[in-house]
């Protein structure tokens, strides 16, 4: 109920170009595209089928993909806060660590749900797994492995990764060797009977060693803070004197970052001193040793790929704070005490992030918070960022636009009421992820990942380059920089459009129309051509 509440509070922060990130592909699915033939999905087959139908269930409208992505943090929560509990022994521990990784959920971007949520689950299915081991434990860590494969591929190898570490701790912990291979064959065999349907289908069109290697050039370009400089920055004063007096987001994003890092280390710890006293005969070995070392190693592995910023810091705050929840109820109080001051900074840490947002400002958060869900609710979407009515009070000339091209509201809009049926639209920019959901037509060419010079080498180039002579293309719009720019990574599509394409006046390259076509009407106040 608190992270409900915390993420509808949030919402108006939470509607930007990326939260579209899975939606500019379900809605080419709608309109009948084959992923593997019409357009080439990135590597999210799976949160593409998701989002595509809730769309066809519930409705053309932004509010479910909201509510589906709302459902899977909260689910994240509860998860987070049961591995909370079995962590310390106390609910009012688990509690109050919970309490303060919801203040991190409050700015984190909703569109990493996944993230949020598959990281908890695997860790609560591998304690499940090391507390009662068998073939039923080991299919269901298959199943939800291949789950999050196909929600986006490298959750996947990280929860492959993850469950290949439970087997050889429940191997260490007694389980029979050959025990342990039946679970894992009863792992693969599961997650095989959700996978290979998938590569069949991508074998027999694009061709899987094609989609592989394309797939990886364009994870390529993220890339992650090489660790020892985040580790050295985690053992520095700089985090907690940011995270205490900084006044800037990323300050309190840095400490979260470290609390991040450090805490797989002190589980580590933990363990290490635990064994240390078992072979001195001090001490029984804890029976959660095994899990505290596969946290440690799960948690350090996401972190280290995970954190190319600071503020992705909050994406595992969930779980980050579920383990360390531990150190709140050990029984040596020095322990205790340090854990509730290091909960405490990281709380401040967080509302300072939440405070130099939109967020912060309460009395208006809570006032928008209606206006917010009726944007959410608008048929058709656009009309949640321009309507006609405000293109028809659109003044070029007045004083705050006279200097300024064309708002990217109005092009969408312009480009939806004016492309027929059956025509495509190429879109460009660099988080340009809205606009074929809010346009409501298929994207041109196979992609809009152009800014980034996906799929730029020639044989890829001409795949595209041939798509495009054969369809209807009757517009190109970028978000950001102007069309031409983005197309130089594609010397012949470039050579296409300048050839066969105009700009749309005053709007900065950003909108260009298909030389030739016959207008209908005009569109708007600036009097564009229309062809519906």
């Amino acid at each position: 109920m608190f992270t409900a509440a915390v993420l509808a509070l949030a919402v108006k922060t939470q509607i930007f170009d990326t939260t579209f990130y899975s939606l500019w592909e379900a809605a080419a699915l709608l309109r009948g595209d084959h992923p593997y033939r019409d357009f080439f999905e990135w590597g999210i087959p799976g949160q593409m089928a998701v989002s595509a139908a809730v769309q066809w269930l519930f409705g053309y409208r932004l509010i479910n993909e909201f509510v589906l992505q709302w459902l899977f943090i909260v689910a994240a929560m509860v998860i987070s806060f049961r591995l909370a509990c079995r962590m310390s022994g106390s609910v009012a521990a688990a509690l109050f660590a919970s309490l303060v990784a919801l203040i991190a959920i409050a700015v984190a971007p909703i569109y990493h749900y996944p993230k949020l949520f598959f990281y908890p689950v695997l860790l609560a299915l591998g304690c499940r797994y090391l507390d009662r081991p068998g073939a039923g434990a080991g299919a269901l860590l298959g199943f939800t492995t291949a789950v999050a494969f196909l929600f986006r591929h490298d959750h996947g190898v990280y929860l492959g990764m993850g469950s290949v570490m439970t087997f050889m701790l429940a191997v260490k912990a007694g389980r029979a060797p050959r025990a342990a291979l039946m679970d894992a064959a009863a792992y693969v065999a599961t997650a095989a009977v959700l996978v290979v349907p998938w590569l069949v289908v991508v074998h027999r069109s694009e061709g899987l060693w094609p989609y592989v290697q394309s797939r990886l050039l364009l994870a390529g370009g993220d890339e992650t803070v090489p660790p020892w400089t985040m580790y050295r920055q985690a053992l520095s004063t700089e985090p907690i004197r940011l995270a205490i007096g900084g006044t800037g987001e990323n300050d309190g994003f840095l400490w979260l970052e470290q609390i991040s890092l450090l805490l797989p280390l002190l589980l580590l710890g933990s363990v290490v001193f635990a064994i240390v006293a078992h072979r001195r005969r001090v001490r029984p070995l804890p029976p959660d040793t095994p899990v505290l070392l596969l946290a440690s190693a799960f948690l350090t592995i996401v972190a280290l790929r995970l954190f190319r910023e600071p503020s992705y810091s909050a994406l595992l705050a969930p779980v980050t704070a579920a383990f360390g929840a531990r150190f709140l109820t050990r029984p040596h109080w020095p322990v205790r005490a340090l854990a509730v001051a290091l909960f405490l900074v990281s709380a401040v840490a967080g509302v300072r992030v939440v405070l130099t947002t939109s967020v912060g400002d309460f009395a208006e958060t809570i006032e928008d918070v209606p206006r917010m869900f009726s944007k959410l609710r608008a048929h058709p979407p656009i009309d949640a960022f321009t309507t006609l009515a405000d293109v028809d009070d659109f003044d070029r000339h007045a004083p705050e636009w006279a200097a300024e091209p064309v708002p990217l509201g109005f092009l969408m809009r312009y480009v939806r009421e004016c492309t027929p049926e059956g025509a495509r639209v190429l879109v460009t920019g660099s988080t340009p992820f809205q606009v074929p959901y809010l346009v409501e037509r298929p994207v041109a060419g196979g992609h809009l990942y152009w800014h980034r010079g996906w799929r730029s080498d020639s044989a890829h180039e001409a795949e595209s380059l041939a798509m495009l002579r054969r369809q209807s293309v009757p517009f190109a719009i970028s978000t950001q920089v102007p069309v031409l720019e983005d197309l130089r990574a594609y010397p012949r599509i470039l050579a296409h459009f300048t050839s066969r394409y105009v700009e749309v006046p005053e709007t900065g390259g950003r909108l260009l129309v298909e030389r030739g076509r016959r207008s209908l009407r005009v569109f708007g106040p600036l009097r564009y051509p229309c062809f519906q």
